[in-house]
């Protein structure tokens, strides 16, 4: 005996079980930079344990890029550099190690922060000095 479904209730079942399976394995189409980290630079921590932690090293080195050598300003020893994130109202202490021979900044993405703590060397703030 047959069962008898609405009309389109099963194919809406099987395109949606597809889709599902079909979303699962798109992650591994990301870049590595879009991709979720287990090694993050820092871990989240909850307001009463304090800050979360970060030190931060900007250092210029040969990098790999498609088979050849380049030089590159690196963060924590890649380019770009590692992905933090915090959430919303949570309190950060970030420590910038600059082992270049001349100052130094870094941009961050999606932090509104004033001109001075996210501007160019010189130009909006006097950037990191070396050491």
């Amino acid at each position: 005996m047959q069962r008898k479904y609405p009309d389109g209730t099963r194919r809406r079942l099987l395109g949606g079980i597809c889709a599902t399976g079909a979303l699962t394995g798109l992650d591994a189409l990301l870049p590595a930079w879009a991709r979720p980290l287990t090694g993050a630079v820092g871990a989240m921590r909850s307001p009463a344990s304090g800050p979360v932690r970060f030190d931060l090293s900007v250092a210029r080195q040969r990098i790999d890029i498609a088979g050849a050598a380049a030089w590159a300003h690196t963060l924590n020893g890649t380019v770009p550099g590692p992905l933090i994130e915090l959430h919303e109202g949570s309190d950060a202490l970030l420590r910038v190690h600059n082992t270049l021979d001349e100052d130094s900044s870094i941009h961050w993405h999606g932090i509104l922060l004033p001109f001075e703590m996210d501007g160019v060397p010189g130009v909006t703030f006097p950037g990191i000095k070396p050491g």
